[in-house]
């Protein structure tokens, strides 16, 4: 039988030679040149002349943690002694996405003459000829699809289209590679905000985006930044992974966009900026944690009240009440746990006779390809494979339901495949889990492997002491446990289990845990 590392470099498919590059260990030295962005030294000297003659710069950035990172990133660039620039988060509710004619006036009237779009920005010509005639200056700092001709602005820095990468990269690493051509230097913090971004947009785990992941997670636990620490409460690991980024602390910085339509959304920022105010930091990671306790419980609640038509393929939710913010968690939750493409769809706050909705959908039901079909009945789309957004009149619900429906009918979801690595409990040793997490980050398009233990005898695995979980230790140096564990497990006197491999850390000591994500029936 193969060892446990061979199956390892068979799932990835890797020689050992390459899997010694992918698990190296890497330096600040490692990053590509920030001289690979075209034109970033003349936007850097263009934006240092601003700056030195005290011009009111505003960055304009966006409510999604790749939003605020980027904001994060580019305030404390330009920030120092003598100057601070100013910043705005639009409110999803009122402000919708990206720069608008109003706040335009609205900053004119404060005295702004520069406005940096950050996360926002490449698709906006209109508005930014507007801002133009009023005698304000626009840079752009984005990474969304180029869907047309290019704004008129003084500057634009996009991975792609800047020949920077030939991937697309979140708005943070744009924000981060001008900050070290505007500062001279690798800001450590501003690298690990980078990385955050990263994730939180799902940006594919290669090149330069896995590079800038591995990197900025390095950083972040040798500094022990205190307000990415402070909102990780996954396990009790003195360390943080990417699984606790993505997973814990960027659903509790997305919570806020999702739910505060006031001027307390602008704290986020200054959260990630206001470094050094310990009782600050403190005092705001409890109002984030609290707000995304509220997230979640009020998802909770409107699934349960939601009427679900199982003799349908599609799901297509309407409540006009329910916070938009919370619309696309909803889609993805319904999604998961009823396996068909979902639609939920909110009044607009600023005209009820206007709908908007957020898509989930798996592979096999494109959502790009079914709202461009029905573009006809929406007043905006867009999105891609997997997720994307609509508006339209609220006098065409019923036909977008129908239509949707017809989609959904014709276009079912594929059968996915799991390649599971056929494992036995004496491979869960910490050994191998070094052996495999030396290869991370993993994330998009570099998924870690999911493992089966088959043949398990049902009476072997252990409760714990509330009856609620499966935690059976194998020996002092590995557990399996499986959380709220299904309890028609036990219906069979052997399943195979299928889990993941983590690590715990209790009194100062380590051990693999076996996480059981299902179990299937032995055959």
């Amino acid at each position: 039988m193969k060892d446990f590392k061979t199956k390892i470099l068979e799932y990835f498919n890797l020689t050992k030679e390459q899997y010694d590059v992918l698990s190296k260990d890497v330096t600040i030295d490692d990053l590509p040149s920030f001289k690979n962005y075209k034109q970033i030294e003349e936007c850097a000297n263009f934006i240092h002349e601003k700056v030195n003659q005290k011009t009111k710069i505003l960055i304009y950035g966006d409510y999604d943690c790749d939003g605020v990172m980027s904001t994060s990133i580019l305030y404390l660039t330009l920030k120092t002694k003598d100057f601070t620039p100013g910043f705005y988060i639009p409110f999803r509710e009122t402000d919708g996405y990206g720069l608008t004619k109003n706040n335009i006036d609205k900053f004119r009237e404060l005295g702004y003459k520069l406005i940096i779009l950050v996360d926002n920005g490449i698709n906006l010509i209109t508005e930014i000829n507007y801002a133009n005639s009023l005698g304000i200056e626009i840079v752009i700092f984005d990474h969304h699809t180029i869907e047309g001709n290019l704004p008129n602005a003084k500057f634009i820095l996009h991975p792609t289209y800047s020949g920077f990468s030939k991937i697309n990269m979140s708005a943070g690493t744009v924000a981060f590679f001008f900050s070290v051509a505007y500062l001279g230097f690798v800001d450590e913090y501003l690298l690990s905000m980078a990385a955050i971004s990263t994730l939180s947009d799902l940006m594919p785990l290669q090149d330069t985006n896995r590079l800038l992941v591995k990197l900025g997670l390095k950083m972040t636990n040798k500094n022990k930044y205190q307000n990415i620490f402070l909102l990780n409460s996954s396990n009790s690991v003195p360390f943080i992974n990417e699984k606790d980024i993505s997973m814990v602390i960027i659903p509790k910085i997305n919570a806020i966009g999702r739910l505060i339509n006031n001027s307390l959304l602008f704290n986020i920022v200054r959260y990630f900026t206001n470094i050094g105010d310990d009782k600050f930091i403190l005092r705001q990671s409890k109002w984030i944690n609290d707000v995304n306790n509220n997230r979640k419980q009020l998802v909770t609640d409107l699934v349960k009240n939601c009427q679900i038509d199982n003799n349908k393929n599609s799901i297509v939710i309407y409540e006009g009440d329910i916070k938009e913010g919370l619309a696309g968690l909803l889609a993805t939750r319904f999604m998961d746990e009823f396996n068909k493409p979902t639609a939920v769809i909110v009044q607009e706050a600023n005209n009820p006779e206007v709908l908007k909705g957020s898509l989930r959908s798996k592979k096999g039901f494109n959502v790009n390809i079914i709202l461009n079909d029905m573009k006809d009945i929406l007043l905006t789309h867009g999105g891609h494979e997997n997720a994307g957004g609509l508006t339209l009149k609220k006098e065409n619900f019923n036909l977008f339901k129908e239509r949707f429906e017809k989609a959904a009918t014709s276009h079912p979801f594929s059968n996915e495949k799991h390649d599971e690595i056929d494992i036995n409990l004496g491979d869960l040793t910490k050994e191998n889990y070094d052996f495999l997490y030396a290869l991370s980050p993993f994330g998009q398009d570099f998924k870690a492997p999911k493992f089966i233990i088959k043949n398990i005898k049902t009476s072997f695995l252990k409760l714990s002491k509330n009856r609620q979980h499966i935690y059976t230790p194998i020996n002092i140096n590995s557990t399996i446990v499986y959380f709220n564990y299904d309890k028609t497990l036990f219906n069979f006197p052997f399943v195979n289990l299928i889990g993941e491999l983590n690590l715990n850390y209790f009194n100062n000591f380590y051990s693999v845990q076996f996480k059981v994500l299902m179990f299937s029936k032995n055959l």
